[in-house]
């Protein structure tokens, strides 16, 4: 057990638990671990159990383990263990965290890259910094954008977001892996060849 266990009131909490448990129990065979994963972030949503060990959760976990008999075929509620304990320190983003605004927030508490010294806008700066940490988080992959989520970012028009893209495509900033279309609901995928992350 972790040595803030006895400074966790999990009778304070318990609706926000047993809501926990409920979204995230199996539909069906065959998915446990995507749902044991779930509850790992639907936990760590919760500010409270947000830095706890993985043993301190323990009783919760058996807790889902046993209603999740009830949806799906499941293994020994010793296996969930092991997969809620390798799940627990990989979540990255505890659920209701957008994945993208929580790197816009980490790239504006960075300083901005070099590359960026060129453009005289700030917003273009910050663009520019975004790019920069979308690849560094999802490299060796390409990272997705859209002009409208960059817009909304930026608090700009979408035809605004999209011309800076454009610019920093031809001032080689970014590379295009793929354009993205309103038909098939894809945003655009870059990488990017600006200043190595911080």
């Amino acid at each position: 057990r972790g040595p803030l266990a006895a400074t966790i009131d999990f009778s304070a909490i318990g609706e926000d638990i047993e809501r926990a448990i409920v979204a995230t129990l199996p539909t069906g065979p065959g998915r446990r671990n995507k749902a044991v994963f779930a509850l790992c972030r639907h936990l760590k949503s919760i500010p409270a159990l947000s830095v706890a060990a993985p043993g301190d959760l323990r009783g919760i976990v058996l807790e889902w383990h046993r209603r999740a008999l009830a949806f799906a075929q499941t293994t020994s509620p010793e296996e969930t263990l092991a997969a809620f304990f390798r799940g627990w320190p990989k979540v990255k983003f505890p659920a209701g965290a957008e994945p993208l605004r929580q790197l816009f927030q980490e790239a504006l508490s960075e300083p901005l890259p070099h590359c960026c010294e060129q453009y005289p806008t700030y917003e273009v700066k910050v663009l520019v910094a975004l790019c920069r940490k979308l690849h560094h988080h999802w490299q060796p992959n390409p990272f997705m954008l859209s002009c409208r989520v960059a817009a909304e970012l930026l608090n700009v028009s979408h035809v605004t977001a999209n011309s800076w893209l454009t610019l920093l495509e031809f001032d080689g900033i970014l590379d295009v892996h793929e354009v993205g279309s309103q038909k098939t609901r894809r945003a655009s995928r870059y990488f990017y060849r600006g200043d190595p992350p911080a």
